[in-house]
């Protein structure tokens, strides 16, 4: 989020002619290939695009589908669920919430290896890279979502307001100017609220790579040590500066309490904006679902690591249409208007909750938008050193549980201005080391130096 989420194949949606299908023909009867991932349309939207898509998989694949959305607050809580009682769908979004490793810890996701050799096509749509990032003990347990590694932390602001204001955009590159900005804000257009969450969530980054769940990062400029990203000052700093904006009225009081997404709650409280990831696909994903142009603001250097890459496709291990979710998956490599409704939907309802929402292809447009954010150039990324490091510390999954459990309940409060850190952060400290946060920052770091040894 990131997140942000991408939910489709990368490079699927090219607007340049693609030969059609030609892997291997299935034929899966009278029942859809059933499909589940997090977004907000709603069933009849599911079932509008379901039926679109039918009609391009029926006569090439030889099988039907069935899409499904569940809200995302509920997402992970509804997956899991289903996955424990063996009734999953036939493919299922796989998100950075939930690592693939506690997936195939618990026996949830099928390994691919094999069946991956029948899609050739599909294989060669990612990189080593993305794919080694789906391999726990030596197999492949997912497919990568497409989701690009480039990106800075940063901004996004109503470009009808700013030019109400008079701003450029351009001039404001500091988390300090952009305090400046939103105070202005709130002084000269009282019913417009500053700074809104996201699902509950700042967004707030250090430039760190998180190593997969944050639980144990590097911190930018310190090399490959972990650490405990929540102890470090610029955390702190980035708390007390957050607390600061929420007493002066910046921040919507009750962030840290909201699911919604930034783009209805922009619309709900009549917001200037919202922190988020900011890659070249950003602005323009954003801007369709909040169905006016946005403006991006980058706050720090564009920087490379594998922290989009947990985001994947799995297919459950209980029997189900698994050669059938990979020709679907494959299909959105090959057919340009397969790949697009399932973006983006259908053109002439753009008023509909699945062709409106942004989820269903942020960071993964296969054509760029004409007016692209204005962020420092990819090439120009800074490289992680453990760029391509996929974690895999199963002896720790008990320790690693309990500390997301106490980061659920810390983090986004501090992080929205809800907690004084003067008080909430040393009790946050305490219960993430009584959780056993050293012993998975050790865990990491061990597995991190041996695979810096490999290389």
């Amino acid at each position: 989020m990131g997140l942000g989420l991408a939910l489709a194949i990368s490079g699927c949606a090219s607007g340049t002619a693609a030969p059609s299908y030609s892997g291997p023909a299935v034929s899966s009867g009278s029942e859809p290939l059933t499909l589940m991932m997090p977004g907000p349309s709603g069933s009849s939207a599911c079932a509008r695009i379901s039926q679109r898509l039918s009609a391009l998989t029926r006569p090439q694949l030889g099988f039907e589908i069935q899409l499904e959305q569940q809200p995302f607050a509920r997402y992970e809580s509804a997956l899991w669920q289903r996955l424990m009682q063996k009734q999953a769908p036939d493919l299922f979004f796989l998100s950075a919430a939930q690592t693939l490793a506690a997936h195939v810890y618990e026996n949830n996701v099928y390994p691919l290896d094999t069946l991956l050799e029948r899609y050739p096509t599909l294989y060669g749509a990612f990189s080593p890279t993305q794919w080694d990032s789906k391999r726990k003990y030596r197999r492949i347990y997912a497919v990568p979502s497409g989701t690009t590694d480039c990106y800075c932390g940063g901004f996004l602001a109503r470009q009808d307001l700013l030019d109400a204001l008079g701003i450029q955009t351009e001039k404001v590159r500091t988390l300090s100017q952009l305090h400046s900005l939103l105070l202005r804000v709130k002084e000269e257009l009282p019913d417009v609220l500053p700074v809104v969450p996201d699902y509950g969530r700042m967004n707030l980054s250090l430039g760190e790579d998180p190593l997969d769940d944050q639980l144990g990062v590097l911190l930018r400029g310190e090399g490959t040590r972990v650490q405990n990203l929540y102890a470090s000052a610029g955390y702190a700093g980035l708390c007390q500066e957050m607390y600061r904006w929420r007493q002066e009225g910046l921040i919507l009081q009750n962030a840290c309490l909201r699911s919604e997404p930034a783009v209805d709650l922009m619309r709900v409280c009549r917001g200037f904006g919202f922190f988020c990831r900011l890659n070249a696909d950003t602005l323009d994903c954003y801007s369709r679902a909040y169905g006016e142009s946005l403006a991006a603001i980058p706050l720090n250097e564009m920087i490379q690591n594998s922290s989009g890459l947990p985001d994947g496709w799995g297919l459950p291990v209980q029997p189900s249409k698994k050669e059938e979710a990979l020709a679907f998956l494959e299909l959105l490599c090959t057919d340009p208007e397969a790949a697009h409704l399932f973006l983006y939907g259908e053109e002439e309802d753009q008023d509909t909750a699945w062709a409106d929402r942004w989820c269903n292809a942020n960071c993964c447009l296969g054509v760029r938008a004409a007016e692209s954010a204005p962020l420092p150039e990819s090439g120009k990324a800074r490289v992680s050193p453990a760029y391509g490091f996929s974690v895999n510390a199963s002896e720790c999954m008990a320790e690693m549980d309990s500390c997301s459990a106490v980061v659920r309940c810390y983090n986004h409060a501090l992080l929205g201005g809800c907690l004084d850190p003067n008080e909430a952060l040393p009790l946050f400290l305490n219960e993430l080391n009584e959780a056993g946060i050293e012993k998975v920052i050790a865990a990491k770091q061990q597995r991190l130096d041996n695979w810096l040894n490999a290389r």
